[in-house]
């Protein structure tokens, strides 16, 4: 279900950093110039009412989570109903008392910006599972005893009224294609937040993308586990979950190739400079018997890798941003901060993100049909809710691409008759055991450049709440060229069953995908 709720400050209203700015002491938590509520804040507020409905503990715990399980319901950010109101702000200048003498303290005079009174928000709660009867009896009591909100309410600030306005189930994407290859596409409603590692207690980072092992387990917790599709989807891994990344200007980004320079210290995208076919041509005449180098420079300038993130044929762009939060949990029984509570998350965001799904069955792919996704790490504290806008077929030309780079290549090196496949890593790559890449594409390829760098990748377990074997990987953004005495149609039928299949391991969980590099 998807409970729409209301709230109206029937006072001032401070919910915000405590540092404040440079010009405000205590300032509001904004977006777009505008305020918002987080949703952790509507959490921790009904649960700090929760005690007084002290024989409904199974059903709060349940609502809520407890320290062996995640709660039921998913706060979004509530956002201002009517933003052009010139109404919303009120300012206050305060002072500071010594608690011990009971006096104004010297120097404490510090300025307030809050939401005005009679100001409304609107935002959403999305329940993971059905609620009981007794669940949902409990959510809209806890809404009605809710009255305060924010800080400083001992002060006459945050003094609200929260309401249910209305509720929907919950649709599903309806039309996915029978395809082995489709695209989906997905607008995060809120930052996510992705850790690799099992991190410090008080901070929190994420990644910059949604990997496809995050994405295939919020796929996982939303389907029927009993049925034999679930079993090949997940079990088999016969389809592989794609890493989400930015989507610019309605394309796939992806992490910049390796081969892509940019002038050092530079951040004009004039200077960027691919030096692929140059170190691929110079290798092809020196195999002839030619010397030839090229070297890391260009108009006398020192080149770098450019980082950042890459669209096919395009280049190089700058997207999305990250933001940090503070959060402080509150002890139920004082109702006040809980001493070493404080965390901090250094989250992510994209407008819209997308990824390619590979299927190894054409049918598989229509029980994908969630259309709202809870994604990463804290979740129910305002975090990863992401809607799913639309999962439609994707239709490459393997062939087309290959042909069109051996094509460039015959301009600047002719007499020589063999085929290039070139492969951008778009995910990292696990090899197997006793696997390396002059081997990924089978005996008829051979190795012809590299350009690449290595990593490892690791991750937390919530099941077992162990750290998971590090793993070295091929990092993405890796580039390979493979030549073979076949013609572009033969390899093709090779490249086209791995393109599906992905390379080395764990391929369901988006490692090993790769694509034509143009």
């Amino acid at each position: 279900m998807i409970y729409n709720i209301e709230v109206e400050t029937k006072s001032p209203l401070l919910i915000g950093s405590s540092s404040g700015s440079d010009v405000w002491s205590k300032d509001i938590a904004m977006k777009k110039n505008l305020p918002i509520i987080p949703g952790s804040a509507i959490k921790g507020a009904l649960r700090e009412v929760s005690p007084m409905l002290s024989e409904y503990v199974n059903e709060i715990n349940s609502l809520f989570g407890d320290s062996e399980n995640q709660g039921k319901l998913i706060f979004t950010e509530l956002s201002v109903k009517t933003p052009g109101d010139s109404n919303l702000f009120i300012e206050r200048t305060h002072i500071s008392m010594d608690r011990k003498t009971r006096t104004v303290c010297q120097k404490k005079l510090f300025k307030v910006r809050a939401v005005n009174t009679g100001v409304k928000f609107q935002g959403k709660v999305f329940t993971v599972s059905p609620l009981t009867s007794s669940e949902e009896r409990i959510l809209l009591l806890l809404l009605s005893l809710t009255k305060k909100l924010g800080s400083k309410k001992s002060a006459g600030y945050g003094f609200i009224d929260i309401r249910l306005t209305g509720k929907v189930e919950k649709s599903s994407i309806k039309n996915i294609p029978q395809a082995r290859v489709a695209q989906i596409i997905c607008e995060p409603m809120e930052p996510f937040l992705v850790t690799s590692e099992k991190t410090k207690s008080y901070l929190y980072n994420s990644a910059k993308y949604i990997p496809g092992s995050t994405l295939r387990g919020a796929y996982a917790a939303r389907l029927s586990k009993d049925t034999k599709d679930f079993k090949e989807i997940f079990l088999l891994e016969r389809v592989k979950f794609p890493n989400l990344y930015p989507m610019i200007d309605d394309a796939i980004a992806y992490p910049s190739p390796d081969s892509i320079l940019r002038a050092k210290y530079s951040e004009d995208s004039d200077e960027i400079f691919d030096q692929l076919r140059t170190i691929l041509i110079s290798s092809i005449e020196n195999s002839r018997g030619k010397k030839l180098s090229v070297k890391n420079a260009r108009n006398g300038k020192r080149l770098d890798r450019a980082g950042k993130w890459y669209v096919l044929g395009t280049g190089v762009f700058d997207s999305g941003k990250g933001d940090t939060s503070t959060q402080v949990s509150l002890d139920s029984k004082l109702r006040s901060a809980k001493d070493g509570s404080l965390r901090t998350y250094n989250t992510y965001f994209h407008n819209k993100m997308s990824g390619l799904f590979r299927s190894e069955s054409e049918s598989l792919l229509s029980m994908l049909n969630e259309d709202w996704l809870y994604i990463g790490n804290s979740k129910t504290r305002g975090f990863g809710l992401v809607r799913v806008v639309e999962i439609k077929k994707y239709t490459i030309d393997l062939s087309a691409e290959i042909r069109s780079f051996n094509d460039s290549i015959q301009i600047a090196v002719s007499g020589k008759d063999r085929t290039y496949v070139p492969i951008l890593l778009t995910s990292d790559l696990i090899l197997r055991k006793g696997e390396n890449i002059e081997m990924l594409l089978g005996n008829e390829f051979k190795l012809t450049l590299s350009l690449l760098k290595t990593s490892h990748t690791s991750g937390w377990s919530s099941a077992s709440n162990n750290l998971k074997p590090f793993q070295n990987v091929v990092s993405a953004g890796t580039v390979l060229i493979y030549d073979t005495d076949l013609s572009v149609e033969e390899s093709v039928e090779t490249v086209e069953e791995l393109y599906i299949k992905g390379l080395g391991k764990f391929t369901g969980s988006g490692y090993g995908q790769f694509v034509i590099y143009k």
